[in-house]
Formats: C-alpha cells, structure tokens, sequence
C-alpha cells in the first residue's frame, strides 16, 4: 500500500520555499463561494477544483521537482535490505482483537491512522464525502487502508486491494501514476458549513490543496519494512523495489503506535498541525530551524 503519512510529511518538506496559490485571491476564494448557499458541500468542492482548475496547475507545476526529488534514493541498494523485518500483520493478528481489532496511529504534524485489515464500519459515522477519485477504494472495501487527517475538518483515505510482500517487506503492487485517482476525502459533519464564510471556505479550499498537493507527482513502487522498538512503537523504512533507502521518507519521528480505539475526529483531525499555508499564500516551513550562534 502507499504510506500517505510517510511521504505526505516530506512532500511538505520539500515545497516549504514554494509559493502556493495565495488563500485569499480575491478571485479563486469568490468564485467558490458564489451562488453556492444551496447545493451540498460535495458540489461545493466541484466548483473549487473547477474555478481553481488553472492556479492548480501552474502551482502543481512549480513543485513536481520537489516532489518528485522526495521519492529519489539517497544510497545504494542495501544486501539482504528485505531480509530482517516485523511481520506487521501476523505481530497485529497475534494481539487481542486480532488485525480487525488493532491499527497503526501515526502521530506529529500530519496524524494518521491505518488499518491492515477491515476497516470499522461505524468510524465512518459523522463524516460525509467531498471527493471521490476515479479508481478509489472505500474504507470497508480495502485490504488495507490509511486515514490522514488534511486540516481540522477533513481526512483523506487511501484504500488498497493488494499488497506484495517481499521476504519481510510490504511493498505496492505498482506504481500510481495519478495518485488523486486513489484518494478518497471526507468532512465532518460536526462542523456545519456556511458557505458565506470566507474563513470556511477558506477552510475547504486548504483541504482541497492539501490533496492536491499530494497528488502532483507519480509514486513509484515503494517498499516498507516495520520494526518494534524497546518501547513498543512501530518504526518503518522506506525502500525502492531495488532495495535502495528512500532516506527523505525514513524520519526517526514517524513512529506509530498500535491502538485498539479509534476515532477520526479525537485521534486525526483534532492533532493535525494545520494549516500549512500562511497568510501570504506560502507553504509554510516545516523543517526544523537551527538556533543561530
């Protein structure tokens, strides 16, 4: 499967010095607000991708090197690099409540939650889709799907029908060459949208970004191998097919810990250290700043 939380953090990353489109361009924030009081939140999002359709991608543009360059290796290929590894699915099926009953939370500025088995019915309750991709999968029709929180309203879910394991490795069956196609967003409910708001479109607009900023570049065939620290939390490293270390996607800090509850708003999109836009319209900076001397 691909681990949206591992590359969607670099992706950041990587168009921090990058000029996204401005969050209150008179025009683009107008006319997704305009006329709209009365169709569904749905069709709202229908005529943002529409009236932002350009901007998008002149933006998409500026970035693809940068996202393109987080998937590049930054080493050699590894011997026996598939070798040694945690058997995340059978290590989650020994535990109570088995796969169906365990997921991996993700934790930081980009929370997520993934399932390596059925996805619970019910953590649907509350939340309504914005966005479709064309060859998505749903949460209850995936072998194993991941959670993504987008902002404080909006998660974005990636579902997979197959997985190939190479030895210890998880790897994507194949590369995505439009990864929008796979992404299925959804809003919550709690949060009543008012359409004559600028800050809640403004809201829907930054969801709606965030995703497509995901999307802009292919995603190559990506290989994961888990491991179990001292303290019980799930380490992962990112690999090509060819065993070569994907490093920019290896952060020490993307650790996951195995829960038994879950629950999107409390777990994902209350968390979720966003908005990654400033007031400027720029991708803020992510990376770590140096104190100087």
């Amino acid at each position: 499967m691909i681990r949206v939380s591992s590359f969607l953090v670099i992706l950041i990353c990587a168009a921090a010095p990058v000029a996204a489109i401005p969050m209150d361009d008179p025009v683009s924030m107008e006319e997704a607000g305009k006329n709209t009081q009365s169709i569904s939140v749905l069709e709202l999002w229908n005529v943002m991708r529409s009236a932002m359709a350009d901007s998008l991608v002149e933006w998409g543009n500026s970035l693809e090197p940068e996202m393109k360059a987080a998937f590049k290796p930054t080493g050699p290929a590894e011997k026996n690099w598939s070798k040694e590894g945690l058997d995340i699915d059978a290590y989650l099926e020994s535990l109570p409540g088995k796969t169906s009953g365990n997921a991996l939370l993700t934790l930081g500025s980009v929370p997520s939650l993934e399932f390596r088995g059925p996805v619970p019915a019910s953590i649907m309750a509350g939340w309504e889709t914005v966005y479709k991709g064309s060859q998505s999968l749903g949460p209850t029709e995936s072998l194993v799907g991941e959670f993504v929180a987008l902002g404080p309203r909006h998660v974005l879910f990636v579902g997979t029908s197959a997985v190939e394991k190479v030895d210890a490795a998880f790897c994507m069956p194949e590369p995505i060459e439009n990864p929008m196609d796979h992404f299925q967003i959804y809003r919550d409910t709690q949060h009543p949208l008012d359409r004559s708001s600028e800050k809640d479109i403004e809201v829907e607009v930054e969801a709606l970004m965030m995703s497509y900023m995901l999307s802009i570049a292919p995603v190559p065939v990506i290989c994961m191998i888990f491991h179990k620290d001292p303290e019980g939390l799930i380490e992962q490293s990112v690999y090509d097919e060819a065993g070569r270390p994907i490093g920019h996607m290896s952060d020490a800090n993307d650790v996951a810990m195995i829960v038994q509850q879950f629950d999107l708003r409390s777990q994902l999109t209350s968390k979720a250290e966003l908005p990654i836009f400033g007031s400027d319209g720029a991708v803020a900076d992510t990376e770590p700043k140096s104190d100087a001397n």
